[in-house]
Order: C-alpha cells, then sequence, then structure tokens
C-alpha cells in the first residue's frame, strides 16, 4: 500500500545569513499552479515595507524609524512693554531643528520663518507676537534632523490651538 501524497507543496528549510533573521519581511506564497494568493487566503509582503501593526502605517523595513512626533504646549503671555505673544513650548522632541505652521480659521497653514530653527538654541521654546485679538491661532510642529546631507522629518504633530487676548 503506498501513502497518500499531500495536497500541500514540498517545504524545504532554506539557511537564513543571520541567526536573529526576521522572517516578517520575506515573501511567502503557498499558492498551488494557476492559484492566486487572493484565492488561498494568503498574501505575499513587500521587502521594502512592512505595515506596522500597532498604528496601521508603513515604515521603511531598512532598520531605521522615523522620528516621533514632537509634543507641545501653547501659551499667551506678555512681555515688559505690553507686547503681546504667543509661546510655543517643545516637550518631547526628537531632531535638532524645529519647523512651525500656523494658520487662522478659513486659511491654510503658512511655514512660519524663524530667525533660528535650531532647537537647542531656542531652549524648546519658540515666541510668536501677535497684533490681532481675539482670534484663534492653529498651530502644527514637526522637528527634523540631517543625516548624511538629507533631512529627516517627524510626523506632523496633532493640531493644537490658543484664542489670543
Amino acid at each position: 500500500m503506498t501513502p497518500k501524497q499531500s495536497m500541500l507543496p514540498e517545504l524545504t528549510p532554506v539557511p537564513s545569513v543571520s541567526p536573529t533573521a526576521d522572517i516578517t519581511n520575506t515573501p511567502v506564497s503557498f499558492a498551488s499552479a494557476g492559484e492566486t494568493p487572493s484565492q488561498n487566503g494568503l498574501e505575499t509582503v513587500d521587502q521594502n515595507t512592512a505595515k506596522n501593526q500597532n498604528t496601521g502605517k508603513v515604515t521603511p523595513s531598512n532598520g531605521r524609524k522615523g522620528l516621533m512626533a514632537p509634543v507641545f504646549t501653547l501659551k499667551n503671555r506678555q512681555n515688559s512693554r505690553k507686547q503681546k505673544y504667543v509661546q510655543v513650548t517643545l516637550e518631547k522632541y526628537q531632531g535638532t531643528y524645529v519647523e512651525i505652521r500656523a494658520k487662522l480659521k478659513g486659511q491654510k497653514y503658512v511655514r512660519m520663518k524663524l530667525k533660528e530653527n535650531r532647537i537647542k538654541k531656542l531652549h524648546g521654546c519658540i515666541k510668536f507676537r501677535y497684533t490681532v485679538s481675539g482670534k484663534r491661532i492653529y498651530f502644527k510642529v514637526r522637528t527634523y534632523q540631517i543625516r548624511k546631507g538629507k533631512k529627516i522629518y517627524s510626523a506632523v504633530s496633532a493640531q493644537k490651538s490658543i484664542k489670543t487676548k
């Protein structure tokens, strides 16, 4: 009596290059001849990108992750000359430089021009003077650093707003 052959294709182990290689990024398909991956319920995984299980965002599989989105606070302030300004304070961030965008209601975000955009020089605190009172100003912040001559940006922070006094 001869044993019945299995319907699954024969699988052979493939030696990996490193003992701690991540097998989640290798394309795998058990489709039989003439059957597409969607028909047998299996999908192939692209080697260049992988979907993060927690956030659902696509991250590069080269081991480097982008910078985290900065966390910041907004405060209305007034200096000794009675000039009013909004103070943007970076609480948590990664990166060396900062980029701030602001808008009024019903308008598009505009990138704010800064005299200095290095966070260390600013001590994590940026001040914007304003003349219009009673308006709501919306802010978004992102940071970046320069690696090998290229800018690596963080995710854009959540929008925050403050009403001017």
